[in-house]
């Protein structure tokens, strides 16, 4: 199962389907289904700020603590895949499946208790983060491309036509110094 934001999961076929519709402009929204056996993000948060208040932990889960503690385990989750061949990757990672599921819990629960101590909703950054990306990476100019947002923003704008009535396009300008007269 893949989980696709903190309160609603869907199952592989479901975001096979929902890529399809994306690339037909469909509103893709609607496909998501709540599953009562993932907990939202908010609950997980709940069940870490009771772990850390009962043990009187609070003094010590300052925002600047939590954020270096990301890092700490981000670079413990990183040794996982240090030194070894993208060939053999796959293969190590799943004789340390334990080992690389703990470390992203560790991430994970820091980043939780990261966004609920500085008052962030973080199921609402994610929603509003994909929906962003959405806007950002429209699937005719992105896909299949690793360029960022903001290259393919100019190569879009470089595209369209010059308004100047003379026929040029400005990718045109750009490749000859001038439009031509």
């Amino acid at each position: 199962m893949l989980v696709c934001s903190p309160r609603l999961s869907v199952r592989r076929d479901t975001v096979m389907a929902m890529a399809r519709r994306t690339t037909e402009g469909l509103d893709v929204s609607s496909s998501l289904v709540a599953d009562p056996e993932q907990p939202s993000l908010e609950a997980i948060a709940a069940r870490l700020r009771a772990f850390r208040e009962v043990r009187d932990w609070q003094r010590f889960h300052t925002p600047r603590n939590l954020a270096m503690s990301i890092v700490v385990e981000c670079g413990e989750l990183f040794e996982h895949f240090q030194w070894v061949d993208d060939e053999e990757l796959a293969a190590h990672l799943a004789d340390r499946e334990d080992d690389v599921a703990e470390e992203l819990a560790d991430v994970a629960i820091y980043l939780v208790q990261l966004a609920d101590t500085i008052g962030i909703s973080l199921t609402k950054a994610i929603v509003n983060k994909i929906d962003r990306n959405d806007e950002r990476y429209p699937v005719e100019s992105s896909r299949g491309t690793a360029t960022k947002h903001a290259k393919l923003k100019a190569a879009k704008a470089s595209a369209r036509p010059d308004r100047s009535g003379r026929g040029a396009t400005r990718e045109a300008v750009a490749a000859n110094g001038a439009a031509p007269r």
